[in-house]
């Protein structure tokens, strides 16, 4: 098997912990000869390149969209306009793409996925919807023949914390919104998690799945979780 050269968008927490899977893989994940080659980053630097022996560190995100010798694009970086037209360019130089981008996938996947038709290549987003739950991949393909009539579930594990803590514990919402970014849960500024974003972005992705529809964030009813204003610390 030939290895595949990976390229890969963003080193923050994703992308990272990508690093680190790869660089102590598993034996089957071993035996797919994946190899991250070139990664994009904000600023270089002599220490962070000395922290990644053998992988070349650049400033230069579309020099890893257009390399030839690259096959897998990893998009990590996160946000929409930026990422979306990285990997427009990563489908249209025939390279598979690999994200967990909801907020860009749930409003403009079916235009990316349709420029992966196109070019012959996947786009796969798997990660964008539930983590580590192959929930895109068993609508797809377990329930392919199976009328759905409704799907049910907690989408959104910063809004599960804070209820669990809320519920469990009899804590405040401010209360728990702070220990759930004492912990990681909950990121400086949670906006997107208890405003019902994120459940929102999954939601519209895993509709499309489920029932062939194509709404939009308009057509969503979102009831934000504030007592109070989010907290940003």
């Amino acid at each position: 098997m030939n290895t595949i050269n990976i390229g890969l968008l963003g080193l923050g927490t994703v992308g990272s912990g990508l690093v680190n899977i790869l660089q102590d893989p598993q034996p089957r994940l071993a035996a797919r000869q994946l190899r991250i080659t070139r990664i994009a980053v904000r600023t270089v630097t002599p220490e962070r390149q000395a922290q990644y022996p053998g992988i070349a560190l650049t400033t230069d995100s579309q020099s890893i969209v257009t390399d030839p010798k690259i096959n897998v694009v990893v998009e990590a970086i996160g946000g929409t306009t930026k990422a979306k037209e990285l990997i427009k360019t990563a489908l249209t130089f025939g390279k598979h793409v690999v994200t967990a981008n909801k907020d860009l996938i749930a409003t403009d996947g079916i235009e990316l996925s349709q420029i992966a038709a196109t070019h012959h290549v996947g786009l796969y987003y798997e990660a964008a919807v539930m983590g580590a739950i192959p929930v895109l991949r068993t609508l797809r393909n377990a329930y392919a023949g199976d009328p759905i009539s409704r799907i049910t579930g907690i989408a959104n594990g910063t809004s599960n914390f804070i209820l669990t803590q809320m519920i469990a514990h009899g804590s405040s919402y401010d209360d728990a919104l702070a220990l759930a970014q004492r912990k990681g849960f909950a990121e400086a500024n949670p906006a997107n998690d208890v405003e019902g974003l994120d459940a929102t972005y999954k939601l519209l992705i895993l509709t499309r799945f489920a029932f062939g529809m194509n709404p939009s964030m308009d057509d969503v009813d979102i009831q934000a979780s504030p007592p109070s204003s989010p907290k940003i610390s």
